[in-house]
């Protein structure tokens, strides 16, 4: 008997050992001697902390969790308080970016671990971001003019820009002048979009050129300095003068326009129909040529029909701008029938 207490007595420090680590690691997570191990939580993602809060955004940062069968990760928040804690976001990524915040709530933060059981690990600690406004946003960039005189539209001017990549921004400024040296204030404000494009139709003139820039602004009102200059004109409409509209004509090889008042590229287009049915069509430069000017334009199309009504219109493009300044009204001849 007293050498069997003696041995036990010299063991209980092993058993005292071993009972502190398993106590050490059931603090972690629990352990479930049966479980094969996919469905165990896993640990507590750490290093999480608010990285950026301003502006209206918030960007959180944590450590991946180093086991090899982690999904992703759920980004828990409650707002001005941590009594209505929700699922936000999942993430398979280490951090968190949210935007289009108010300035003057308080955001509260947990996150956990998801393995590809979906068994989530604890929440991590609390994480608290107030998201004010800071900066001014910065300058929009990317402006794009293109002034029109079309068919039914216009005369107008459309602009438009690259979003900006703040996520508290209410929209832009825009400003307008008649002089190219102008700069962005209450004098020359045309409008405000909360888009990344904006129409102008107010007391625009044909033949008469206009200068925009625009600036950023953001929810707290905030604004950005002011952005380069672009210009356009808005083009009168070129005129037909052979064939005449709902003119009957032999087959012919050129088509006959009257210039505008200003230098331009052409486009003269041929359909089938009021609507579609492109069969040819033909650029070109008038240099020189003003509204006075008639220009002759070869005309080779191939495959053009006795008897048959054709549709052509002339388009007219600011130097180095793709897209179309004015349009003119739509003309049709008929070519005659041959007996």
């Amino acid at each position: 008997m007293y050498f069997v207490s003696r041995n036990v007595k010299s063991l209980w420090p092993l058993f005292f050992t071993a009972f502190l680590f398993s106590a050490f690691i059931g603090c972690e997570r629990a352990v479930n001697i049966n479980d094969t191990g996919d469905s165990l939580p896993p640990v507590v993602p750490q290093d999480a902390a608010i990285v950026w809060a301003g502006d209206g955004s918030v960007e959180i940062d944590w450590t991946p969790v180093d086991e090899v069968n982690i999904k992703g990760y759920n980004v828990y928040r409650s707002v001005n308080d941590t009594m209505h804690l929700q699922l936000r976001s999942f993430t398979t990524s280490s951090y968190f970016i949210e935007d289009s915040l108010d300035y003057g709530t308080v955001y509260y933060y947990r996150i956990s671990a998801l393995n590809d059981q979906n068994v989530e690990s604890v929440k991590g600690n609390w994480l608290i971001a107030k998201p004010v406004n800071i900066y001014a946003p910065i300058t929009p960039s990317e402006l794009e003019i293109n002034a029109r005189n079309w068919e039914g539209e216009g005369p107008l001017v459309f602009l438009k820009w690259r979003i900006n990549p703040e996520g508290d921004i209410a929209g832009y400024n825009i400003y307008r002048s008649e002089r190219p040296d102008f700069n962005a204030d209450t004098n020359s404000f045309a409008g405000f979009s909360s888009t990344y494009y904006f129409t102008d139709r107010k007391n625009l003139q044909l033949s008469k050129t206009y200068y925009y820039r625009i600036k950023a602004v953001d929810k707290g009102g905030k604004t950005s300095e002011q952005s380069s200059i672009v210009s356009d004109m808005i083009f009168d409409k070129a005129s037909p003068v052979f064939p005449a509209d709902n003119a009957t004509v032999d087959f012919f090889d050129e088509f006959k326009i009257k210039a505008i008042k200003h230098a331009a590229n052409y486009r003269i287009i041929l359909q089938t129909n009021p609507l579609f049915g492109e069969i040819w069509s033909k650029d070109f430069n008038a240099g020189n040529a003003s509204g006075s000017d008639t220009i002759s334009v070869k005309f080779d199309a191939s495959g053009i029909s006795a008897g048959t009504t054709y549709y052509w219109r002339i388009i007219t493009f600011s130097p180095d701008n793709p897209e179309p300044n004015s349009i003119s009204n739509l003309f049709n001849f008929t070519i005659k029938p041959q007996y």
